[in-house]
Parts: structure tokens; sequence; C-alpha cells
């Protein structure tokens, strides 16, 4: 017989260490925002690639912009949800939306450069 003791768990269900389930939950929404961003960026960009106001070179490019942006402003977004996690759920909410809008008008700003001033 074996001296050893082997604690076998499934992948889903083996324990994970402390701290992790904040960057999960993070690495989760940045998902997502990119998803549905990228997804709302390239039904846009399809319509005007197709009205050949753009390239396709350039609608992919632009998608995927929006679509590392979108991910990056829900990031933030759900940061700032969490740093309130205490407060109502409309508080949290405002503050999520405000987040979001903030960092999209940043990183807008920041590609458009000082030549679109």
């Amino acid at each position: 017989m074996s001296e050893y003791v082997y604690n076998a768990y499934p992948v889903a269900c083996a324990p994970q260490a402390p701290g992790n389930d904040a960057c999960a939950t993070l690495l989760r929404l940045a998902t997502v925002g990119a998803m549905v961003g990228g997804s709302a960026a390239a039904a846009h960009n399809l319509q005007r690639v197709r009205a050949r106001q753009i390239s396709g070179q350039e609608g992919f490019i632009a998608t995927g912009r929006a679509a590392a942006a979108s991910g990056l402003a829900t990031t933030m977004a759900g940061a700032v949800a969490g740093a309130v996690a205490d407060q109502g759920g409309l508080v949290r909410f405002g503050l999520m939306f405000a987040t979001g809008a903030a960092v999209m008008y940043g990183i807008n700003r920041w590609l458009e450069g000082p030549a679109h001033e």
C-alpha cells in the first residue's frame, strides 16, 4: 500500500490561492468589455466599409482599437465598483458609468492626438 495521500480535485473545483479572485474578475470584465465593444465597433465599421467610407484594413484597425479601449474601460469601471462594494447599487452603477465614460473619453482623446485639437 502506498504511504502517499493524493488529493485530486477537478480543475474547476481546485482550491484557489487567496487574492486571485479580484484579478480573475477583472480579467473576465476586460474580456466581456472587449467582446461587447468590439462587436459594436465591428458592426459599425462593416457598415462604413460597405459604404466605401473606409478600407477593410482601416475598419479592422478601428475595431481592434475599440475592443481594446472597451476592455480597458470595463476593467477600470469594475475596479471602481469593487472599491465601493458597500455602497448602494445605484451609486455603484453611476460610478461604473462615469468611470467607463471617462476612460473611453481619455483613450479617444489620446488616440486623436494633438493634431485634432
